[in-house]
């Protein structure tokens, strides 16, 4: 009879350890591929039965005798059954998951009113200066930090939400009075913040007391009141936006468990009373933009969509696993942007062929539950990565130290021919502020123009700047055409008692082209500024021309 010596040798050996942990690994594998079944979770599951059965098929019958309870011989034909049997287990519990996921994506299809295009672009005028967007969430709590001190020492920043404010897009930071315990329960104000003007002052709003924001604790929380009048919908994140002279809480929701239907649009007051329950596409014609959840549509969105695949122009949901070609995935998820033509702001997501991230495959348009997808595959678009990377070789932008980016638009230009393409515009900032801007053909990745906050003041100058270095034209503002370039001779002299100064540039456009500037009509700070330039200097002016005097007159600085 062996002793606990020789016995206890026998069952910490090598073999066993080995095998006792490959039959955990197996257990452990099996039982969460039927809980989330997976293409992947049942490939080690067969792995590991595959492995146990050729090292030691009797060890792995007492393990299933153990597990199972019942009584297991050692036959090849059992062995052989259980292995078939559990491969049809994961399979099966994986092919019933995929194909509900497919109905659910097709309904959800079919209810967003999905249309397709091949047209090149969503757009059919190129974007001006003054829309094109400059900030994003991280640097407006830069920039609302700036001037929180506005308000009182106990008071901390909400959630920064994309609105619309007086007619443009605008970030709004709530402003919070918090206790000492860290309960936020009261809100005292907003910083609005215009996404066009990342250098200007923002607007400070001060509150007697907002009484329903979505940073303030429970019965002054807007999903908790709404929650409470009809537990029976799911309610989304909450937004900000003027309507009619008055800042409204959005709130999204939508019935359905698995998947979003019936969407509403709630807009409340700040101080709790429901204004009205409106349709995405009602919302939409009232200036509403927010009528996308980022927490609920853009999640299932994200899911729905990944791994499509068209065919015949249409989309065809049998993708993923059995996909051969053209699918494609999201991209940039989600980004509001103001469209010129119709004067409101939309919501677009770029996609990318599944694969290769670095090339585009088309964009979808928000307009209201109106959703476009633009197949522009054909074109050989470069995605925003890629774009990110042409444009930080730029050489005037690698004098920058940790140039970060959070956030790359695709806008429509008008090019050199009077054509309107699609550009990325992408702003780089340094420290947490905003520095320069890129714009970089998604095409032919040469072409490439950029602005730096040094050259330009206003966040408007930046964009045109950037947009004149890349169409090969000056972009046209308010105020009439624009000169880029440098100094090469300056003169001055008093004419009617006011000061006059006249410039010979180099510019990129009219090669060596005169400018004057006169003290009485401009501003006494963009004078002043002209009287310091001297030889060498760039200049970037507005400029309109003089047939009195047959020379471009200043009428501003860039």
């Amino acid at each position: 009879m062996e002793g606990p010596e020789t016995y206890l040798a026998k069952r910490s050996s090598p073999r066993r350890i080995i095998l006792s942990v490959v039959v955990i690994l197996f257990i452990i594998f099996m039982t969460y591929s039927l809980i989330v079944p997976s293409y992947f979770y049942w490939v080690p599951v067969l792995i590991a039965v595959f492995f146990l059965v050729i090292i030691n098929r009797p060890l792995f019958l007492k393990y299933l005798r153990f597990l199972l309870r019942v009584r297991l011989r050692s036959r090849p034909s059992q062995t052989l059954i259980i292995f078939i049997l559990i491969f049809i287990l994961s399979f099966s519990s994986t092919t019933v998951t995929w194909q509900y996921d497919f109905i659910m994506a097709n309904r959800f299809v079919n209810q967003l009113g999905l249309e397709l295009s091949d047209s090149d672009t969503p757009f059919v005028q190129g974007i001006t200066p003054d829309a094109v967007r400059l900030v994003d969430e991280s640097l407006a709590y830069t920039i609302a930090e700036k001037h929180k001190a506005t308000f009182t020492a106990s008071t901390v920043l909400g959630l920064a939400q994309i609105g619309v404010y007086q007619g443009h897009e605008a970030w709004y930071v709530p402003v919070i009075e918090e206790t000492l315990n860290s309960m936020r329960v009261r809100g005292v104000g907003f910083i609005i913040i215009n996404v066009n003007k990342p250098f200007e002052k923002p607007t400070i709003i001060k509150l007697d007391d907002a009484t329903l924001l979505p940073d303030l604790f429970w019965y002054r929380n807007p999903d908790y009141k709404l929650y409470n009048q009809n537990p029976n919908r799911y309610y989304g994140r909450n937004y900000f936006t003027e309507i009619d002279g008055e800042i409204r809480v959005i709130v999204l929701s939508h019935n359905g468990f698995l998947y979003p239907h019936d969407p509403k649009v709630h807009v409340l007051s700040l101080s709790g009373e429901i204004i009205e329950i409106l349709t995405p596409d009602e919302a939409y014609k009232k200036g509403i933009p927010q009528v996308l959840d980022e927490e609920g549509y853009i999640e299932f969105y994200e899911d729905a969509f990944s791994g499509f695949l068209m065919k015949d122009k249409s989309l065809d949901m049998w993708a993923g696993f059995l996909a051969e070609k053209d699918t494609f995935e999201p991209s940039e998820i989600l980004r509001y942007i103001h469209d010129q033509q119709t004067g409101t702001t939309i919501a677009i997501t770029t996609t990318h062929p599944v694969g290769n991230p670095s090339s585009m495959h088309g964009i979808f348009v928000w307009r209201g539950s109106n959703v476009t997808y633009h197949n522009i595959r054909r074109a050989g678009y470069i995605s925003a990565d890629e774009a990110q990377r042409e444009g930080s070789k730029i050489p005037q932008l690698t004098v920058f130290d940790d140039l970060s980016v959070s956030m790359r638009l695709i806008y429509p230009i008008k090019y050199s021919d009077g054509t309107v393409k699609l550009a990325w515009f992408i702003p780089y900032k340094q420290g947490g502020r905003l520095v320069a801007l890129a714009v970089v053909d998604p095409v032919d990745t040469s072409h490439i123009g950029y602005a730096t906050k040094e050259e330009v003041s206003g966040g408007e100058g930046l964009a045109r700047l950037a947009m004149s270095r890349f169409s090969g034209v000056s972009v046209a503002g308010s105020t009439g055409n624009e000169i880029h370039g440098t100094i090469k001779e300056r003169s001055t002299w008093i004419e009617d008692g006011n000061q006059v100064i006249l410039f010979l540039v180099s510019d990129k456009v009219r090669n060596d082209v005169y400018v004057m500037a006169k003290a009485h009509q401009l501003s006494a700070q963009d004078f002043h500024e002209l009287m310091m330039k001297d030889k060498g200097d760039s200049l970037h002016a507005t400029v309109t021309w003089s047939e009195a005097e047959q020379v471009w007159l200043i009428t501003g600085i860039l």
